[in-house]
């Protein structure tokens, strides 16, 4: 599925270190059903390895990582989102 723009909503309740206040993605395509997006993510500051995992960010401080999506800056996200089809295969190299 494709979207633009996407708000995330936590699953996790209130309080739960895992949770996160909505936040609007411009770009969302799911990859995966059950919420696995890549998406651009502005309220990051740091993309790349480790991201995914605990880890100190400079927008948001410690930052409990991605939860399953995989993140990518907006301009790069407004490409891909702009090129793929639904059903494209898109290969991450680490």
């Amino acid at each position: 599925a494709k979207y633009s723009p996407y708000t995330f909503i936590s699953p996790w309740p209130f309080g739960s270190r895992f949770y996160y206040a909505p936040v609007t993605a411009n770009y969302a395509m799911e990859w995966r059903g059950g919420g696995y997006f890549l998406h651009d993510a502005p309220w990051r500051g740091y993309f790349g390895k480790g991201a995914n995992y605990w880890h100190y960010d400079s927008k948001m401080g410690e930052d409990p990582g991605t939860h399953g999506c995989i993140d990518v800056p907006t301009p790069a996200m407004a490409r891909i989102f702009s090129w793929a089809t639904i059903g494209t295969t898109i290969q991450i190299n680490p």
